[in-house]
């Protein structure tokens, strides 16, 4: 862990999922980067854009070597992804097939879950080849921290945010928690001098 991070918990919403609106704490190591970009992110007008890097730039963490990096990993990422699409595909898949099956009627059992059964391995097949493709394509980076942060999402949320669309939330194959807006991030930062001992901080 580094020398310069801390154990913070933050609170937020559960926005989708079977505890929706659910208030939850979440426990995470930040480093005071982090904490300092969390707070800029609460001060900035959402109108107002952070000025871009220039695209160009090289160094030890960007340059040719991360995106040759990068495109050497485009193989196993599309593997990766693949699988870890397919897993929360099929979880979503029976958590909806379940919904049909034994919470409405008797009509939606014997006619829709039979096409759920169906069209059950195109359905999955399609999802996760595209978003395997898709995450291969935009792990493609210049940068090393814009190809951590790409390939640390796998699936992209895309069966939470299908969920959604159709009205079935609670099909969710995971949680997801809105952080609240919060002035305490601010007051963590400014106090750290003072408490460099302490190592929770509540946001």
């Amino acid at each position: 862990m580094p020398l310069d991070s801390r154990y913070v918990t933050l609170t937020g919403t559960i926005t989708r999922g079977k505890k929706k609106g659910q208030m939850v704490d979440i426990h995470v190591t930040l480093t005071d980067k982090e904490l300092q970009e969390l707070a800029r992110s609460k001060e900035l007008p959402k109108t107002e854009m952070p000025e871009r890097k220039k695209a160009c730039e090289v160094g030890i963490d960007k340059g040719p070597h991360v995106l040759l990096w990068s495109l050497a990993c485009l193989p196993i990422i599309f593997i990766m992804s693949f699988i870890v699409s397919f897993y929360y595909g099929t979880i979503t898949w029976y958590n909806v097939f379940l919904v049909y099956n034994e919470e409405r009627t008797f009509w939606h059992k014997i006619t829709f879950c039979p096409f759920l059964i169906i069209f059950y391995p195109i359905f999955i097949m399609v999802v996760s080849f595209s978003l395997g493709v898709y995450t291969a394509i935009t792990q493609v980076s210049w940068a090393f921290g814009d190809w951590w942060h790409a390939v640390r999402d796998m699936e992209k949320g895309f069966c939470g945010w299908l969920c959604s669309k159709v009205g079935l939330e609670d099909c969710s194959p995971y949680s997801i928690v809105e952080l609240l807006d919060s002035d305490n991030v601010s007051g963590s930062l400014s106090a750290k001098g003072s408490t460099q001992g302490e190592e929770v901080s509540a946001v």
